[in-house]
């Protein structure tokens, strides 16, 4: 039966007991629906990690920065100031991001990688000294590890002009504006990245970018983020 056009409900034209039956089994129906359609709405969203993003194609990523340069930079943005630690150890600041960390050691290599300590960034040996007045020095932090933002989580925020300072456990303080920020493959890291002991006077900052190929605590990404920065004298 059609009333102006509209399909009535067919429980309606039965009986008064079959009509409640009816009713029942909608509800019913229309509970599972509900539940069936939660669940599916839970199983296709996936948990974040506060500070990552969802990656086009699945998985997830660490924001991106913005690539520039600029070889004569006007320094910007908070100085780095003159703190004396009680640890006694090397402390790089970028008060613009808000990165505080100390040099927690060396580079170590493991699974054909190389890696900074945790909890603080590693130094490569191939370049120059943190005191040395001519020479590249090179740093690398995580960005994320185990299931919290690492050391350098904030590198991607850092724009040219911004200013980093490097400071001994005795206040001593060298200062390094940013010139130059790119991103690049994972197995595409330029050789100079690791430092010299001739040249200008650089600092450069490393760490991982682009997508997770892991899951947490293994995770790999599929991109290096790579911040140069030259002494101010």
């Amino acid at each position: 039966m059609r009333v102006l056009g509209v399909r009535t409900p067919l429980f309606v034209f039965v009986r008064k007991g079959e009509a409640v039956r009816g009713l029942r089994l909608v509800r019913v129906m229309g509970i599972v629906a509900v539940f069936a359609g939660v669940l599916c709405v839970w199983r296709g969203v996936h948990w974040i990690p506060s500070g990552l993003e969802e990656a086009a194609g699945g998985g997830v990523q660490v924001p991106a920065a913005v690539t520039s340069a600029d070889p004569h930079p006007v320094p910007t943005g908070p100085a780095p100031r003159r703190v004396s630690r009680s640890d006694g150890r090397v402390w790089v600041q970028i008060p613009a991001v808000g990165v505080d960390a100390p040099v927690a050691g060396v580079l170590h290599r493991r699974g054909g990688a190389w890696w900074p300590p945790s909890g603080g960034l590693g130094m490569s040996a191939s370049g120059a000294g943190l005191k040395a007045g001519v020479g590249t020095s090179m740093l690398a932090g995580h960005v994320w590890e185990g299931s919290a933002p690492g050391v350098l989580y904030h590198l991607h925020q850092v724009r040219p002009g911004m200013v980093v300072g490097v400071a001994d456990g005795h206040g001593r303080l060298s200062r390094f504006v940013v010139t130059d920020v790119r991103q690049v493959p994972s197995d595409l890291l330029p050789e100079w990245v690791w430092g010299s002991d001739s040249g200008q006077r650089r600092l450069v900052l490393v760490t991982c970018a682009g997508r997770s190929t892991g899951g947490d605590g293994s995770r790999k990404w599929s991109q290096n983020l790579i911040v140069t920065a030259r002494e101010i004298r």
